[in-house]
């Protein structure tokens, strides 16, 4: 398998654009990375930092609270954690101390922070 990176595949501005597009039409980021030729880590990246979400489910899935990753289990963030993770960081609190006070990584958080904008956007 080939492995790519920013320096080796960058991204280009259309390339960005046809992410963000067919994330919006729900297509899954591992489905983008392979029709793009780019890695699932870059597909989230750009999904992350470009807002592009798919469709919102009417339901949440029970699947979602079985997730596991690299073979870890993933604790979603509960509403309570949403609603303290954004109470802290009006207060300009870092990633590494909300990160510390949640008993999760910073990277968590700060995704988690994205995630929460992205939400309170489309409700705009």
């Amino acid at each position: 398998m080939t492995r790519h990176t920013a320096r080796t595949n960058p991204t280009s501005d259309l390339e960005k654009e046809e992410i963000v597009r067919l994330r919006e039409e729900g297509l899954s980021k591992s489905e983008i990375a392979r029709r793009l030729g780019k890695s699932i880590g870059t597909v989230t990246h750009w999904c992350l930092t470009l807002g592009a979400e798919p469709p919102r489910p009417t339901k949440l899935s029970p699947q979602r609270y079985a997730t596991v990753r690299g073979g870890h289990p993933v604790r979603p963030f509960a509403p309570e954690e949403d609603r303290q993770l954004l109470e802290w960081a009006a207060e300009s609190v870092s990633y590494s101390e909300l990160g510390r006070r949640l008993n999760r990584a910073p990277s968590s958080i700060r995704y988690r922070l994205l995630t929460l904008a992205r939400y309170e956007a489309q409700d705009d």
